[in-house]
């Protein structure tokens, strides 16, 4: 029979209960650590990016939907009223781009980004090109946005109803103490006047429904809205990590190129702009669905059937 083996000594004194339970407990030490720093990241990573509004659902539900087909209808009646008006003017083409979106920002340096509420925005841009008396034409635009009832904020000592000649005097008058030929100096300035309509008070409070009537001269580029720096070949991406998108309507026109072919021809171009706020995501308790609130007045059209 044979004789067993001699155990062969390991060199490492044997392993004590006390040993076995310290290994453990470091494990499990260092595997709630670990845990710990992904909660700490994952807390901050949420407080860095809070959760983006649910533009889609927004955008597209009933009532935003209907709200889209009223102000695209009053912006298309306005459109129409001004170049029926301004018949002495050549229509050159109209840019819009209707969207709705929400953007995070930080309203202080080291501040919590916040998710601004979902906003719904309809902008149409109607470009024409004229000649003749500038003052003649822009009194003739004044008498137009009177009639379509929109409202201009006093201009000066001028009379608002005639806010866009009072703009184009302020631009050529000369300093006080101008001698001839600073006075000459400023009856030459290029036209380049721009002037923000709103409707009259009580006709729509919530002042969704904005208008941009501006006239420039060569090389100038009228107005100064959204549609004015838009470029058609940058189309805004609909998903990024600060900005939430849906575009219903993305056929803008670039303003400078418009009014550059103009220029061949003609002496002034006419940009007029109607943007319509037309609905936005109001404070809602948690886990409550979206419901818009629409900033257009259906009965608008500028005609004398509304109240």
């Amino acid at each position: 029979m044979a004789e067993p083996e001699e155990a062969v000594p390991s060199g490492f004194p044997p392993r004590t209960a006390a040993a076995t339970w310290l290994g453990r407990s470091c494990g499990c030490l260092v595997v709630v650590v670990v845990l710990l720093v992904a909660w700490l990241g994952w807390s901050v990573y949420r407080w860095d990016h809070p959760t983006p509004p649910d533009v889609k659902s927004f955008a597209r539900s009933a009532a935003t939907r209907a709200a889209d087909r009223a102000a695209t209808a009053t912006a298309n009646r306005q459109i129409s009223g001004f170049r029926e008006a301004a018949w002495w003017a050549t229509y050159l083409g109209t840019s819009t781009v209707d969207a709705c979106s929400s953007q995070s920002g930080a309203s202080s340096f080291g501040a919590r980004p916040r998710w601004a509420p979902v906003t719904c925005r309809r902008t149409t841009a109607a470009y024409l090109a004229f000649d003749g008396d500038v003052g003649q034409r822009l009194g003739r635009l004044d008498a137009v946005t009177r009639k379509l009832g929109w409202a201009a904020p006093p201009y000066g000592r001028q009379d608002p109803s005639g806010a866009l000649v009072a703009a184009l005097a302020d631009l050529r008058r000369p300093p006080d103490g101008a001698g001839p030929s600073e006075v000459k100096e400023a009856a030459a300035r290029p036209a380049d006047v721009f002037v923000d309509y709103t409707l009259p008070a009580g006709r729509d409070t919530s002042n969704g429904l904005q208008l941009q009537v501006g006239v420039a001269q060569n090389p100038g580029v009228p107005g100064n809205t959204d549609a004015t720096y838009v470029d058609p070949s940058k189309k805004p991406r609909s998903t990024a990590s600060d900005y939430r998108s849906v575009y219903f309507t993305w056929q803008p026109l670039s303003a400078k190129s418009v009014t550059a072919r103009a220029y061949r021809t003609h002496a002034y171009t006419l940009a007029v702009t109607v943007t319509s706020t037309y609905a936005t995501e109001l404070p809602k308790p948690h886990h409550t669905a979206p419901h818009p609130t629409a900033y257009y007045s259906p009965c608008y059209s500028g005609g004398p059937s509304c109240p």
